[in-house]
């Protein structure tokens, strides 16, 4: 059987290997841990996705809620400048 005609969706490897290695991490412990990312990574698996396919896709999702508590973080932290600041 040939892989010739399947089509897979590449990431780039390129970046920040550090970061990409701490959301990696947090994929994994995700996996290995009862949880909503564990039962995420289980229904990929019985939908017949590889173990790469399943926890890209964990790795995805740790990294949306990664960069979304960073921004609310700023946001945040804007917003008390701009209220300390204010007359």
């Amino acid at each position: 059987m040939s892989s010739g005609d399947a089509v897979r969706h590449r990431l780039s490897r390129s970046g920040d290997r550090q970061l990409n290695n701490a959301v990696h991490l947090a994929a994994h412990v995700q996996r290995c841990n009862p949880s909503p990312g564990q039962d995420d990574y289980l229904r990929k698996i019985a939908e017949g996705k590889t173990n790469e396919e399943a926890m890209r896709g964990l790795k995805r999702q740790a990294a949306k809620v990664i960069y979304r508590r960073l921004t609310d973080d700023t946001n945040r932290l804007l917003a008390t400048q701009v209220t300390a600041a204010a007359p």
